[in-house]
């Protein structure tokens, strides 16, 4: 039987469009019966808690970033709380990832004031040319800034200016970074055509969308080929 239980910091994310619940229990039977999720001969102390993510739409691309910051929180939190350690989460009823040593835990991210980041989107939206659509700041445990924006410009040429934008808008000096998470849309009349997301409390992990195969603003394997023909 699982021990459920609310968390404040789903609420507090601010959207609960696709984080809804978060279950705690045991680890699940499948974690036993392969060696690959703690490795050979290791198994999560008897007093292990599993974190039962709730979720829809969490294959999504943003839905995947939220469950992403939720799942960090919820290892922070619980480190922090010096209780029974979280050894891993599923969503959706399938296994997400365990925690290890492999990531930093109890990060501290030197975020500024939220009047002072507002400042440098517009600052930033004024030099490469987009209008602000929304600029959600979610707080998981800290901020996680969600923005998206609108331009009138060449989609190509916009794409290619992406990694400068979220190079001012999500800055990093080598391995120290500023946000726990970052997203960053853009969209034309036409619709959204680009998004980048990033996210560094817990399992570090980034991504990204193109609606141009061809055209993505940071390395892409698929933007190499096409249908087996070059890009």
């Amino acid at each position: 039987m699982r021990r459920g239980a609310w968390l404040l910091l789903v609420p507090a994310l601010g959207d609960r469009r696709f984080v809804q619940s978060v279950v705690f229990g045991p680890p699940p039977p499948i974690t036993h019966q392969h060696t690959g999720y703690f490795g050979p001969g290791r198994h999560p102390p008897r007093n292990a808690l599993w974190a039962y993510i709730g979720a829809t739409k969490s294959e999504s691309f943003v839905g995947s970033w939220e469950v992403a910051l939720v799942r960090g929180a919820l290892r922070d939190e619980l480190c922090a709380a010096r209780g029974r350690p979280l050894v891993g989460w599923s969503v959706g009823g399938h296994v997400g990832g365990v925690s290890d040593g492999g990531f930093a835990l109890g990060q501290r991210f030197p975020n500024p004031p939220p009047r002072v980041y507002r400042s440098r989107v517009a600052a930033v939206a004024k030099k490469f040319g987009f209008r602000v659509v929304s600029l959600r700041l979610l707080r998981p445990l800290q901020l996680a800034p969600a923005l998206v924006v609108e331009t009138d410009r060449n989609r190509k040429s916009f794409v290619a200016d992406v990694p400068s934008i979220v190079g001012w808008l999500d800055p990093r000096n080598g391995e120290a970074t500023t946000f726990e998470g970052f997203l960053f849309e853009a969209r034309d009349e036409k619709g959204p055509f680009v998004r980048v997301e990033n996210v560094y409390r817990g399992e570090v992990e980034g991504g990204q969308w193109s609606a141009d195969p061809c055209d993505y603003p940071f390395p892409h394997p698929s933007a190499l080929t096409l249908h087996g023909n070059p890009c």
